[in-house]
């Protein structure tokens, strides 16, 4: 019977000095491939920060063009606006400023007619 427990604790301690030794190889492969996933993530995550970045850089040259561009269209706004204005104020007096014109065209013919002797009279 001693015999047989001497037996079984040799079989046990080979059993447990195997499975310390396949424990200790997984625990070797889990850590390399811990660490390749590191290395990959670390290598992503400074892939997508400098793309963050890029972005970042395109984006406020686009806010600040659309900036600049919202300024320009104000300006071509106000400068149509004050064409229109400029150009109802024709409109609306080009009667008045014709009928005056006329009159001033008679009268340097009129005048020039009195200049060469001519008699209105």
């Amino acid at each position: 019977m001693m015999d047989t427990i001497i037996s079984d604790l040799k079989n046990d301690i080979k059993e447990m000095e195997y499975e310390e030794k396949t424990a200790q190889k997984d625990y070797a492969e889990l850590m390399a491939d811990s660490q390749e996933t590191r290395a990959g993530d670390s290598k992503a995550l400074t892939t997508k920060q400098s793309t963050k970045a890029e972005t970042e850089n395109r984006l406020m040259a686009t806010k600040e063009t659309r900036s600049a561009t919202a300024t320009d269209l104000k300006q071509v706004q106000t400068v149509i606006q004050d064409l229109h204005v400029a150009c109802d104020f024709i409109m609306q007096n080009f009667d008045l400023r014709k009928e005056a014109r006329t009159n001033e065209i008679e009268g340097l013919k009129n005048a020039k007619a009195v200049l060469s002797g001519a008699n209105f009279s």
